[in-house]
């Protein structure tokens, strides 16, 4: 598959979902609250009183790896390379940043008819991409 077929799937993904699902935003934190239950606590404590605004950046962010990554990886890449280290600061757990952005992905997945191999496969293989960058930049930060 090309590049540009790739991109183009994504576009019908990500527009598919806006049609469909809409904000993603209270689907994909409730997914990664059912999975990751004490994270509430420790973005609400990270939040300062605001913990809806940072839930709101999180799902962002999560959403912006997803859809720039065919675009500019190496961005994507920059991008958490500062990110991922100040998680460790905030003592946000790989877990954490990993199961956030898998529920990011299952919301946008779910809004695909289950027939399209294609754009689950491209979608899986994004995912992939990702969540293997994350993990690479946190090995790379343990000493």
């Amino acid at each position: 598959m090309t590049s540009a077929t790739k991109k183009q799937l994504l576009e019908e993904i990500l527009d598919n979902t806006a049609e469909k699902v809409g904000d993603i935003t209270p689907y994909a934190l409730k997914l990664f609250y059912t999975r990751c239950p004490e994270a509430k606590q420790k973005f609400a404590s990270l939040g300062y009183g605001n913990a809806k605004n940072l839930e709101l950046s999180m799902v962002d962010a999560a959403l912006y790896c997803l859809m720039a990554w065919l675009y500019e990886p190496n961005i994507v890449r920059s991008k958490l390379e500062n990110a991922v280290p100040l998680h460790d600061y905030w003592e946000v757990s790989l877990l954490h940043i990993i199961e956030l952005q898998r529920a990011v992905f299952h919301v946008v997945g779910s809004a695909i008819d289950d027939k399209d191999t294609q754009k689950k496969e491209l979608l899986s293989e994004i995912e992939t991409s990702v969540l293997s960058a994350i993990e690479d930049i946190s090995q790379a930060e343990t000493p």
